[in-house]
């Protein structure tokens, strides 16, 4: 009778094994990297979404569903699948590209333009290509003073300020991605070569800080699973995230 007993006991958990349906429901929890950290588990669907948001000013949330998931065969482990090809990543807020870092950008004087390259494509920027409601094109052709705008492959409504008086400049754009939020970087200290030909732009630690304080951007890295781990009795998801582990609950949405 014992030994009856105990051989329906281990049918029963491993018919618990591996279901993904004791992990059904939303998930919430915080840390030192995301003020915000949503999970919801679909089992039905056997999809996840996940949801974040930085714990940096100015930080836009992102947002990722269709997540293809299953349980492990212990039950302690949600893993996810790729990636479906159809989804669009980082739907919500974000840069869309990694934004432009350069040390130099050419300028000809003769056209007023002002030309840098992205990954396989040349953006041509000058101050015709400005929209009317930007100052319009400076009179001095001798000067950089101004805007220069330009559009690509990648990149619209992409343009150069440049404060010859404050020896600074300040770019911005968006991608060329749905839903993308637009990048600003101001106050880029540069310098000119003899001939006129080329602007230096200075690294003084400025450009770094910047996009953790402008409109839109993740702040940091969204983060890429494998596997999540799960706790079927105290109904805990744990996701780590550079080295600190995040236990998202029920009770705290």
């Amino acid at each position: 009778m014992l030994f009856r007993l105990s051989a329906i006991a281990s049918v029963f958990s491993a018919s618990l094994a591996g279901d993904l349906s004791t992990a059904d429901g939303m998930y919430c929890g915080s840390g030192k990297y995301w003020s915000s950290l949503m999970f919801i588990v679909n089992s039905t669907d056997e999809t996840l979404i996940a949801s974040g948001i930085a714990n940096l000013p100015y930080a836009a949330p992102w947002y990722l569903s269709n997540i293809s998931i299953h349980m492990n065969e212990l039950g302690d482990e949600i893993v996810i699948g790729k990636a479906p090809k159809t989804r669009e990543p980082h739907s919500i807020g974000g840069f869309g590209y990694r934004v432009p870092s350069w040390t130099q950008v050419n300028f000809d004087v003769r056209t007023q333009t002002i030309s840098a390259t992205y990954k396989d494509t040349e953006m041509r920027c000058t101050p015709d290509q400005c929209p009317e409601h930007l100052p319009s094109p400076h009179d001095d052709r001798s000067s950089l003073d101004g805007f220069y705008c330009c559009s690509s492959k990648y990149w619209r409504d992409f343009f150069f300020r440049v404060d010859a008086a404050d020896g600074t400049l300040d770019i911005s754009g968006m991608a060329t991605l749905p839903n993308s939020a637009p990048f600003y970087l101001s106050g880029i200290p540069f310098s000119t070569a003899k001939d006129g030909t080329v602007i230096e732009l200075g690294v003084n630690g400025h450009q770094s800080r910047a996009l953790r304080h402008t409109i839109g951007g993740f702040g940091y890295p969204v983060p890429s699973w494998t596997t999540l781990p799960f706790d079927a009795n105290t109904k805990t998801i744990t996701a780590t995230y550079r080295g600190e582990k995040i236990n998202c609950t029920p009770e705290q949405c």
